[in-house]
């Protein structure tokens, strides 16, 4: 199974300091099977995924200071999740002046797809975020002009 949607990780408050353990808020899964192919993911199934886990929590997305990403690096799937976790942040989740800056991780870039793994993975790579600089996206050479970031 693929994992298709966005991990999200926050700290325990949004006045803890960096380096504080890390909290999982909420979980959720989907899969509608509504997408086109394989690599062209479903906007709208993301967004509500991503609600559901933030939904079943006392989350307040102002607090999110990571969200980790899919990330495969396609033009057509990149800009789709971007679409989806804005969406999803939007509502009881906007982003409030004074919250923390939103850093997007997507660690395939550093070690490939890994396929079955790739939800562990991408758990491990956000709570390593949080013990040492969040690292920057490997081989990135320019932006995708339609990522609306």
């Amino acid at each position: 199974m693929l994992n298709r949607h966005a991990r999200s990780i926050t700290e325990l408050g949004c006045n803890q300091n960096r380096g504080s353990d890390i909290l999982i808020p909420g979980s959720a899964v989907n899969q509608d099977g509504r997408s086109s192919s394989l690599t062209a993911p479903n906007g709208p199934s993301q967004r509500r995924v991503m609600q559901s886990a933030m939904s079943n929590t006392d989350f307040v997305g102002s607090c999110m200071s990571l969200l980790q990403l899919h990330g495969t690096g396609t033009s057509l799937g990149d800009p789709i999740e971007i679409g989806a976790a804005s969406a999803a942040l939007v509502g009881d989740f906007v982003r409030k002046k004074g919250a923390l800056p939103l850093a997007l991780g997507a660690p395939k870039s550093r070690i490939g797809h890994a396929e079955p793994a790739s939800g562990a993975v991408g758990i491990l790579f956000a709570s390593m975020g949080y013990n040492a600089e969040v690292r920057p996206t490997m081989h990135l050479r320019s932006m995708n002009p339609h990522l609306d970031v």
